[in-house]
């Protein structure tokens, strides 16, 4: 059965205070592909602010990897959190998909098939890496920015209010070297791990 997460409308600008401790959360616990015993824990949490989206990812995870620096490198093979949406399904079944590293390093793109650069994303904050260290579980997150602006260039001029529902889930992947795995919030049944399949988004809702 299909999740709902529950995206609460604010009037809280972009760069305004969050207490994201009263935000509701998105677990991403879901582990189709069989890799509970070493898949972090992880989570999306996102509000409808006045003029665009902010979503907190975070995780805690050993042995993080940050190969990728530039957003044509394979982003899925490090330790990564997905954010992918449909803002407007009614309209479109396009989606867009966010991937951010522990290090920032973003890829953005929008489409079905045939994926193109999505240039809406902001980084607002990316908490700062300690010294790593082997075995030891190490936290990192960060918070960004979708405005409504860059969405409405690809779905139409599009009112964000209380009732309104988006469809997406939610990943955390490391898909290269030793330690690999993928979750994710709402369970996509595919044979093996696979990002980019919209079927199998859930419901989020405005309220």
């Amino acid at each position: 059965m299909d999740k709902e997460y529950i995206m609460q409308k604010t009037s809280l600008k972009k760069d305004d205070h969050i207490d994201w401790e009263d935000i509701e959360e998105a677990n991403i616990n879901e582990n189709p592909w069989g890799f509970r015993s070493c898949a972090p824990s992880a989570g999306v949490k996102g509000i409808a602010c006045e003029s665009g989206f902010r979503f907190l990812l975070y995780s805690c995870e050993k042995d993080l990897r940050t190969e990728a620096k530039n957003e044509s490198d394979d982003i899925e093979s490090d330790s990564c959190i997905g954010i992918f949406l449909n803002p407007s399904p009614d309209v479109s079944e396009e989606y867009i998909s966010i991937e951010i590293n522990p290090c920032g390093t973003v890829k953005s793109e929008v489409g079905v098939r045939n994926r193109r650069k999505f240039a809406g994303v902001e980084i607002l904050e990316i908490k700062e890496l300690p010294e790593a260290e082997a075995g030891v579980e190490i936290p990192w997150g960060a918070e960004i920015f979708v405005p409504y602006s860059a969405i409405d260039k690809i779905y139409g001029k599009t009112v964000y209010n209380s009732g309104k529902v988006m469809l997406g889930n939610f990943y955390k992947c490391r898909l290269g070297g030793e330690r690999s795995y993928c979750s994710c919030w709402n369970a996509v049944e595919t044979g093996r791990p696979e990002l980019h399949h919209p079927e199998f988004f859930g419901e989020i809702i405005i309220f």
